[in-house]
């Protein structure tokens, strides 16, 4: 999966996604059709660029419908779908899609972050067997670590963590690890958490919140915490997060 994704930003395809073009990949009957969810224009280019046919705007706070999923199945010319949820609270829905579409063959891959979809996209071989291919980007979705920085709504104590309103908090895999008041410190904190010192590859996707250089000097940093480690950067403009993480 690394050298998958590190030949994925050698050709060209990162980090400047703000330069690749939003467009759909072209999928032919037959072959496996992706339809995915992300917010932002970088991680919508950055999921076209890896090959899905269809990228449904949404994530925290503004999740999809069903009807958004049954849509962008029936745009596709294929009968052949794999859906990429990428969000826990989005899983129902997708699920609830499959089920009611019967003139097609749809399965959901239950990736519940965006480094998990990215990993099961990168992995998808649109003219290979189906259920190859399904159990295929199930593996290497679950293979990733996820990290995810972003601002508390309310004060609470969690999982041993104490966390005041509008504190910066990190999250690995959906489960609150990290409280600060740096954003910066915090990122460090949570890489920690993803133990991604036994790992060799950090991806960080900076949001509509955060400036290139503030994300740049951010990976300077972390080059320097880990100098034996790959860091790509790569531009998100996700909201409600300053920076999503992947460690594998």
């Amino acid at each position: 999966m690394q050298e998958q994704y590190q030949d994925f930003v050698l050709e060209g395809e990162g980090p400047h996604f703000d330069e690749q073009p939003s467009t759909p990949t072209t999928v032919e009957p037959g072959q496996i059709g992706a339809v995915t969810v992300a917010s932002g224009d970088g991680l919508t280019r950055i999921f076209y660029s890896m090959g899905a046919a269809r990228v449904i705007s949404g994530g925290q706070t503004m999740n999809p419908s069903t009807e958004d999923f049954v849509e962008a199945i029936n745009a596709l010319p294929t009968d052949k779908v794999v859906l990429l949820p990428n969000n826990k609270n989005i899983l129902m829905s997708a699920k609830s899609a499959a089920e009611l579409i019967s003139t097609k063959d749809v399965r959901v891959v239950p990736t519940t972050t965006i480094p998990q979809g990215i990993a099961a996209l990168l992995s998808m071989d649109s003219s290979s067997d189906f259920d190859e291919a399904q159990d295929v980007m199930t593996e290497a979705g679950q293979s990733v670590q996820t990290g995810e920085v972003t601002t508390a709504t309310r004060s609470v104590t969690l999982n041993g963590v104490k966390v005041n309103e509008g504190q910066v908090i990190g999250l690995v895999n959906d489960v609150l690890r990290v409280a600060g008041s740096d954003i910066n410190s915090v990122v460090v904190d949570l890489l920690k958490e993803m133990s991604a010192e036994n790992l060799e590859l950090i991806s960080v996707y900076y949001g509509a919140d955060i400036k290139p250089q503030q994300a740049e000097t951010l990976v300077e940093h972390l080059a320097e915490l880990y100098p034996n480690h790959d860091i790509e950067l790569q531009f998100g403009g996700q909201a409600h997060y300053f920076y999503i993480l992947s460690a594998e």
